[in-house]
Parts: structure tokens; C-alpha cells; sequence
């Protein structure tokens, strides 16, 4: 029998390479090890789910979702969301103390180069010039820092270095993933298409830090003070800003998978439906690695070709409900050690329904909506010769017999 996962031990998955020398690198890489390994303070880290053969599980070709044959003009360029599932193997503290040190080189040259002049005119002699210098020294010291982290994050993470086009090179390394190995493709049924909502606001975007200057806030305010008692009213029209992040999209879609008898399909669509469905909640669950740890859930690359492309997306909601008559069975799952099969006793009903809500990690910008118009952020190399030779006429496979991966069983 076919299976599209396996359990295995997760021991594959720590720096074992990992040298004892010295070091602060060294340090944090030994101990980022032990937590992922789920080794000490009372380890429990559950197995790992890895491809058992095809990593692409494509519920809109080969699943039983509808009663349109496969292979059929009738299913023919049903559109589908492409999700390529991602394990976060790195810290947030690692990715973004990159942005803080960018902005506190951008602070440091603001001070040494705009206030030194300022305080100068104002006769407070070379206050900016040594504000320049604490910083400098700060940000040298946060910058060797930064450097031993970047090192252990090297060693001990195992991310996967991204090779972004130039139009989304800023969502770079924002987070440090490593592919889980599976990649989906969803049917996607719904009505929505793209929806758009801005915020501009902020009053005095910039006048507050102006305001908080020695000599200058103080005019500030006795400038006010003045005109709100010499005038009926008050009033002045400041510039807004843009208000960024908050508004990050979503989609919510739902499928059916019929787990009933059909010669179509045989034994073995029951069993994809099963492990479908219970992968997709697995590695949508955090893993506690001991006493004080845990890795997060996945996260997700996703695509609606011309509709949507999220960078990182997360299932913020997943609910599979019973559809029909259910019955307890016997179904074989590689849970066992070692990823050999195991009988479980499951409840199965006549169908599933999956309801999905797939949110970006992001707000949406210029940049993504050109992304899902750009077929080459998503699809590599070999998977657009797979399409295409998709798109080569092929001779009915049902014509010559068995030779669907999904159809065992078949008569």
C-alpha cells in the first residue's frame, strides 16, 4: 500500500557536525542543538513527518473531491492553491537583529551628521559628536555580536539560503526556514478574488520627534500655548502617513474528499484521504522539545496563480468535519518506529469537509500581487518542464488498465 508520509526519528534533524571548540558561535550553536534534538530537560520532541515517495500531494488532480472523473475536460484547469510547507528553524531574535543594527546605523549617521550640526547652532558645543560616539561603539560592539550569532545560526539551524528576484530581495531571510518536503495543491472553489483595504493616519509624523528636543519642544509648546490663547480655535493640518502592516490578507476555501467505494478510485483514496487530512493537522500542531522548548507549527509559501502570492502564510484556522455515515476501521499508517506500518482503529466517515483560512505574514504590497502574476518565484525549473509535458496529449490511462498510483484495488 501507497502512503504519502512517514514517521521518523528526529535526531536526523540536529547539528551533530557541530565542533566543541570555544566560542560564543560554538556556544549557542551546542546548545541550539541539544533544544532541537529534544535532548535533556526532559526531551519529548514527537517524530517527524517526511514524503513517503511523491513530496507533491495534489488533492485537485487525484483525490476523490468530485464526482468529475480524473482526467476529465471537466476537472481540466480547475484552479488550485500551491503551498510549498516550510519548517521555521530559526529564531526570530536572529533575523531581526539585523534590521535593529540597519536601523541603528541609520540613527547613528542621523545623529552625527544632522544634530551635530543643529546642536552646534543652537550653542550646545559637540553634544551630537559624542551621542556619535557611544553609538559607534555601540553598534561595533552589537555588530562582532551579530557576527558570532550569524555564525552559530550557520551551524546549528540549517536554513536554506533563499534566492529571491529582485522585486521581493527585501522579505529576504526574514525568516529562516528549511523545506519540510511536502507541497500541496488545493482545490480552490470560492468566489473571492482580491480585496484591498489602506489606513492613512499618524497626525505629525515627525513633528513628535521634533518636539522632543531640548529648546526646540519647548518653543513648540509655547508657540501653542500662545496661539490657543490669542485665537477661538486651533487647528493645524498635518501630514498622515501610510499606515503599513495590519491588514495582512487571507482566504478561506473548502473541499470535500469522498471516502466511499468507487472502482474509479479503488481501496487507496480512502487511505490518501486519511493521511491527508491527519498530516495537515500534524504539522499544523507545535512540537514540544522539553520542559522549556518548542518548535512552531509550519509555515507556508503560497500561491493562486493571478490571484495571490504570500511570501510566509500560516493555516490560521483548519477544521475537518465528519460528513455522513462513520464507522470504526482498521487503517495501516507508517507511525511505527522506523516509519514500518502499524494498524490503527480510526473513525471514517462517508466524506471529509475541509474548511481552510491560509493568512499571510505580511501585508500585502505591489511586490506580491506582481509575484502571482510571475510564474517564476514559485515554480522551479523542473516543475514548469513537468507542465509542459502535462500538456502533451497522453493516452487514456484507464483505456490501458492500472496505471494510476491512486487507483489500487481496481478490478
Amino acid at each position: 500500500m501507497n502512503h504519502l508520509f512517514k514517521f521518523v526519528d528526529n535526531s536526523s534533524f540536529s547539528g551533530g557536525d557541530i565542533d566543541c571548540e570555544p566560542g560564543l558561535a560554538n556556544a549557542i550553536a551546542n546548545t541550539v542543538e541539544r533544544i532541537n534534538s529534544g535532548g535533556g530537560l526532559g526531551g519529548s520532541t514527537a517524530p517527524t513527518a517526511e514524503p513517503d515517495g511523491n513530496s507533491t500531494i495534489n488533492v485537485t488532480k487525484d483525490f476523490k473531491w468530485t464526482k468529475t472523473a480524473r482526467g476529465s475536460i471537466g476537472r481540466e484547469g480547475t484552479p488550485s492553491i500551491e503551498l510549498e510547507e516550510l519548517y521555521v528553524v530559526r529564531p526570530a531574535f536572529y533575523s531581526n537583529l539585523n534590521l535593529f543594527l540597519d536601523q541603528l546605523n541609520i540613527g547613528t549617521d542621523l545623529v552625527g551628521n544632522g544634530l551635530s550640526n543643529i546642536s552646534k547652532g543652537v550653542g550646545f558645543g559637540e553634544a551630537g559628536e559624542s551621542i556619535t560616539q557611544v553609538q559607534g561603539k555601540v553598534t561595533g560592539l552589537l555588530t562582532n555580536v551579530q557576527k558570532e550569532v550569524q555564525a552559530a545560526g550557520s551551524k546549528a539551524f540549517k536554513t536554506e539560503k533563499q534566492k529571491p528576484i529582485k522585486y521581493l530581495k527585501a522579505y529576504e531571510e526574514l525568516y529562516g526556514v528549511r523545506r519540510s518536503g511536502f507541497n500541496y495543491r488545493l482545490p480552490y472553489l470560492e468566489d473571492k478574488f482580491r480585496s484591498t483595504s489602506n489606513t492613512w493616519g499618524e497626525d505629525k509624523a515627525g513633528v513628535s520627534f521634533l518636539e522632543g528636543l531640548p529648546l526646540v519642544g519647548n518653543i513648540a509648546e509655547s508657540m501653542k500655548s500662545l496661539m490657543k490663547a490669542t485665537a477661538t480655535g486651533v487647528a493645524i493640518d498635518y501630514a498622515k502617513s501610510f499606515s503599513y502592516g495590519g491588514n495582512e490578507p487571507e482566504y478561506s476555501f473548502s473541499f470535500y474528499l469522498d471516502n466511499t467505494k468507487d472502482s474509479e478510485y479503488g481501496p487507496q483514496s480512502m487511505q490518501n484521504n486519511i493521511e491527508f487530512v491527519t498530516l495537515l493537522m500534524y504539522q499544523n500542531l507545535p512540537n514540544k522539545l522539553n520542559r522549556l522548548a518548542f518548535s512552531p507549527p509550519v509555515i507556508y509559501r503560497a500561491k493562486l496563480p493571478g490571484v495571490f502570492y504570500f511570501n510566509y502564510s500560516y493555516l490560521s484556522n483548519i477544521t475537518v468535519e465528519f460528513v455522513g455515515v462513520r464507522r470504526e476501521k482498521t487503517v495501516r499508517l507508517k507511525v511505527a518506529e522506523f516509519g514500518k506500518e502499524e494498524e490503527n482503529i480510526m473513525i471514517v466517515p462517508e466524506g471529509y469537509k475541509v474548511n481552510i483560512t491560509l493568512k499571510s505574514l505580511l501585508p500585502e504590497t505591489r511586490n506580491f500581487m506582481y509575484a502571482s502574476l510571475d510564474d517564476k518565484v514559485f515554480a522551479t525549473q523542473e516543475e514548469i518542464v513537468a507542465r509542459d509535458l502535462e500538456n502533451i496529449p497522453q493516452p487514456d490511462p484507464f483505456a490501458l488498465g492500472n496505471m494510476d498510483p491512486y487507483s489500487t484495488g481496481i478490478a
